[in-house]
């Protein structure tokens, strides 16, 4: 931190911006904060794990790399604003859901 109360001017993922929101269905939307610009990555606890943007599958791209146990996404966008979900391949748990909310520093 530089002066008090004054945050320096480097385009970082605060992690400490992550909480979760109960929906009342035993599930919970994770909230990730970011930066345009930032790279994040989102992780799941579920096996062979598939992502998916706001209901869309996700393939690897220079820009998105899904694994079975997270999501990286290289330079934040606006663009990248959406709901992130990791499924089980075979729905034996519930999927995890993540808001990621991208902002202007």
């Amino acid at each position: 931190m530089g002066k008090r109360g004054q945050f320096p001017q480097h385009g970082y993922l605060y992690a400490a911006l992550v909480f979760c929101i109960s929906t009342g269905v035993n599930s919970q939307i994770i909230v990730k904060i970011g930066n345009v610009g930032d790279s994040s990555t989102i992780r799941c606890d579920l096996l062979n794990a598939q992502w998916y943007k706001n209901g869309t599958k996700l393939d690897e791209t220079p820009k998105v790399k899904p694994t079975d146990s997270s999501l990286h996404i290289f330079c934040l966008e606006l663009s990248d604003n959406g709901i992130y979900e990791c499924r089980n391949e075979s729905n034996t748990h519930q999927p995890r859901n993540y808001n990621l909310t991208v902002k202007n520093p």
